[in-house]
């Protein structure tokens, strides 16, 4: 975890990994700890063009998260883009285990940058 001053408010960063030895399209989990993900910016490659988060409280059964009409939520990107996370879905996030979940298979590592606040 990083600590990063942006004006007078402090956000942390912590990293999720794709490991592709372990998993080709789900990363590793981030206990955010109570804090907000409000961003994320994406490696500089990556074999899918969308992702998901998804969501544990156990860090053991991840749901993906739907918005209130029950719609998966994707997000589309360019490598090496920040992505804007809308609280008004996501706001829930912030009790408990996040991971990305790619729609590709990863042929490499891919290291996605959290931005907790």
């Amino acid at each position: 975890m990083a600590l990063i001053q942006a004006g007078q408010v402090f956000v942390e960063t912590a990293t999720a990994t794709i490991d592709i030895s372990e998993d080709t399209g789900n990363s590793t989990s981030v206990d955010v700890r109570g804090k907000k993900v409000l961003g994320i910016i994406m490696p500089s490659a990556m074999t899918g063009s969308t992702f998901k988060l998804q969501f544990s409280l156990d860090d053991s059964t991840f749901k993906d998260v739907v918005n209130s009409g029950g719609t998966d939520q994707t997000f589309s990107f360019q490598a090496n883009d920040v992505v804007s996370v809308d609280q008004s879905i996501y706001g829930i996030l912030s009790a408990g285990y996040v991971r990305i979940d790619s729609a590709g298979t990863e042929t490499a590592d891919r290291d996605f940058t959290l931005i907790l606040g």
